[in-house]
């Protein structure tokens, strides 16, 4: 009887540690994230190495305007629809995100807009989504990121 019982607890216990749900500490921290793609640069709001996004802007160098794709959209009063890659002044569509199968916004917003300026400056971005209005911070680190990303969409600063 040992013979199996022993067995069976160890059994139960490797299953019961390999199929527990991570704890707060091992979450991933959600934040802002710069990458580059040629002269594309790509500031991301969400965790890190993964398709996990929030929000997503990504600009040509010298463009002054960022392309804009996630669940929620800046509170910017330049925030207009990008269909086909042509900013036009309509509503932002709605589109399917080919990485998650979700519902996704396609924008653009000029990087002169005071919302943006402010965002650059205070590293704080008000957004919209399903959920209202909130603020999407940064740390300091994430500050020169930001910075990064507005100089190099074409120097946004105030």
């Amino acid at each position: 009887m040992f013979k199996v019982i022993i067995p069976a607890l160890g059994l139960l216990g490797l299953v019961t540690v390999g199929a527990r749900a991570p704890s707060a500490a091992e979450a991933q921290p959600m934040g802002w994230h710069l990458t580059y793609e040629g002269p594309v640069a790509k500031l991301a709001y969400g965790v890190a190495n993964s398709d996990q996004l929030v929000l997503m802007l990504a600009c040509d160098a010298g463009s002054d305007a960022a392309y804009v794709w996630g669940a929620v959209e800046p509170q910017a009063s330049s925030v207009v629809l990008a269909a086909n890659g042509v900013a036009t002044r309509a509503e932002p569509r709605e589109v399917i995100d080919a990485m998650t199968g979700e519902p996704a916004m396609e924008t653009v917003v000029s990087m002169r807009d005071p919302a943006m300026r402010a965002f650059t400056r205070t590293g704080a971005l008000t957004v919209t989504g399903d959920a209202g209005a909130f603020d999407m911070p940064a740390d300091r680190e994430e500050k020169a990121l930001i910075a990064q990303f507005s100089d190099h969409c074409g120097g946004a600063r105030a």
